[in-house]
């Protein structure tokens, strides 16, 4: 514990193992600030718990924490003693259990911990207010998740080595930067202080917010292209106009070329100066700069750095964040492992393949510990097998990272549509349609949905004044009052069926095409009125003896159709 000195007052230092900002330049400041205070300093190094923290916060398992925890205490003891600290002022804290005072106080704050809700709940809050981002990374998002007790002990042990500090005669704390009030409030000697503590926590600290927030929210997202300045006319290919969506999970942005999808991507993360708000677990990162939003995208060139490996790359990405070499090198590790390219660890960018090389780009994504996941047309330089290998990817990505909003642009209908929750429809810079992928495929709203997403017929007809919709030579489609209100049908290319269906209307019309890819046969039929009907069904499940250019019977699953707007 800190000593008395009848001509200098003495002082500390606690010192966080993860603080990257600990350097031997910060740690000389902090000694040239204390001797001119006439201060002297003991340093405490805050190895106790900290390998729960690492099980929590990082996922590292027990015997990696704490061989991380091993490496960092050798790498700030040996950063001290350089800087010229006698090793009797370096302390560690797992070593003061036995310590009289220290035990004495650590007993006193663990009592209260167990007996006082209030101060419970101040400590709790405190936490989960300090290590908010980390945390809603792993899916701790409110004080009440029962992981967070891990990261207590953390806590109540700074608690009380700061009280016995100042019960011992250590008149002052120094730090990289000015300490919270909560602590300023402890009082000298015993623990009086601690109801001032609780107080100043719960009243202070962050609320927790709703269980239920959206990890995501985009509110009114515009961006105005220079050659539209004059007119305010966002439509075109760089224009993009109040976009706003709320979600959770993978959300796949699709539409033709210049419908605003990559602008909005760019707009998400910073890139470029759009009006609206962008919300990550509630707060808003429209007004940060791009490198503090916590987005990170990955493009579809990749971005590899080429004369780096595939680990080398991968550390890259966490070269913000206040992590030891071992650490980085350890997390790179475990995502070429999880993402299944070990092999790639040592080869460069050109020695890998498409989908190697994205994997890699994405493993550098997540060592950033991003807030938001962006990918801008992930498939454009993939085959069909590497596409394939990607949607393993994502869907992985949402049962080991389900805190993790994903939001990915991409001409890939196929690949958009299987792998997100929430799909977004874009057409010249508006956002015509959101909701769940199955909902909107079910129910596209609007004959341009349809076109866009496809695998519909879309059929201009006349509307009856019951809501019925009837087209030449086919069956009155009544698909309800809730979707009446326009004169175009879309009928799914499911819906068009060549057996016999219980209680739906039937009709006749020309086959005009028939081709099978593997169980799944796609037909055409020519109406009397020359409109064209696509359907799609399992192969096995057509009629026998089917020649294109005779007519047959067709029926329309009616519940499937529906009605719209044009």
């Amino acid at each position: 514990m800190a000593r008395t000195n009848a001509t200098v007052a003495n002082g500390y230092v606690l010192a966080s193992l993860g603080n990257r900002h600990w350097t031997l330049a910060t740690v000389l400041r902090v000694i040239g600030t204390a001797a001119r205070q006439q201060t002297l300093l003991d340093w405490y190094l805050l190895d106790a718990s900290e390998a729960a923290s690492l099980v929590t916060l990082h996922g590292y398992d027990a015997e990696g924490a704490a061989r991380a925890v091993i490496a960092q205490t050798l790498r700030m003891r040996d950063l001290l003693l350089r800087a010229g600290i006698a090793r009797d002022r370096i302390h560690l804290v797992s070593h003061l259990d036995n310590h009289p005072r220290f035990a004495e106080s650590l007993e006193r704050v663990r009592s209260a911990y167990a007996a006082n809700r209030r101060f419970a709940g101040a400590v709790r809050n405190q936490v989960f207010s300090n290590l908010q981002p980390k945390l809603r990374r792993v899916g701790i998002c409110n004080n009440r998740d029962p992981r967070l007790e891990s990261l207590v002990e953390y806590l109540l042990r700074e608690l009380a080595l700061k009280t016995a500090l100042a019960r011992s005669g250590a008149e002052s704390e120094f730090a990289l930067k000015p300490e919270m009030p909560v602590w300023a409030e402890l009082a000298q000697g015993a623990f009086a202080g601690l109801e001032t503590f609780a107080d100043i926590a719960l009243h202070h600290e962050t609320v927790v917010p709703a269980d239920n927030a959206a990890p995501l929210t985009v509110e009114n997202i515009s961006y105005v292209r220079s050659g539209s300045a004059k007119t305010g006319d966002p439509s075109g290919p760089n224009g993009i106009h109040d976009v706003s969506f709320e979600a959770h999970g993978v959300v796949a942005i699709v539409g033709p070329s210049g419908a605003g999808k990559t602008t909005l991507l760019r707009a998400l993360a910073g890139h470029l100066t759009a009006k609206g708000a962008i919300r990550l677990a509630g707060k808003d990162v429209s007004i940060l700069p791009t490198e503090r939003r916590g987005i990170v995208t990955v493009f579809q060139d990749f971005g590899l750095f080429p004369h780096l490996s595939g680990l080398e790359n991968i550390v890259e990405g966490a070269h913000r964040l206040n992590r030891t070499v071992e650490e980085c090198r350890w997390l790179a590790a475990r995502y070429l492992r999880d993402l299944d390219i070990e092999h790639c660890a040592a080869r460069l960018p050109r020695a890998m393949s498409g989908g190697e090389q994205q994997r890699t780009a994405i493993a550098r994504a997540l060592m950033a510990e991003p807030d938001l996941l962006l990918l801008d047309e992930p498939t454009a330089a993939l085959d069909q097998l590497q596409r394939d290998g990607l949607k393993l990817v994502v869907q992985r990505l949402r049962i080991d990272r389900p805190e993790l909003p994903i939001v990915l642009v991409s001409h890939d209908l196929d690949f958009a549509l299987s792998v997100a929750d929430h799909v977004g429809v874009m057409d010249a810079g508006r956002l015509l349609a959101f909701d769940r992928a199955e909902a909107l495929l079910a129910r596209p709203g609007s004959s341009r949905v349809a076109q866009i997403l496809g695998g519909h017929n879309v059929l201009r007809g006349e509307l009856g004044a019951d809501g019925s919709f009837a087209v030449a030579s086919l069956p009155v489609l009544k698909p309800g009052a809730a979707d009446a209100g326009g004169p175009v049908g879309l009928i799914p290319y499911d819906a068009v069926m060549l057996h016999p269906a219980v209680g739906e209307p039937g009709a006749r019309a020309v086959l005009t095409a028939l081709t099978a890819v593997g169980a799944v046969a796609r037909f055409s039929l020519r109406l009397d009125d020359q409109t064209e009907l696509v359907g799609v069904a399992p192969k096995r499940s057509l009629p026998t003896g089917l020649a294109v250019g005779s007519e047959i019977p067709f029926w329309i699953a009616q519940d499937s159709a529906s009605v719209v707007r044009e």
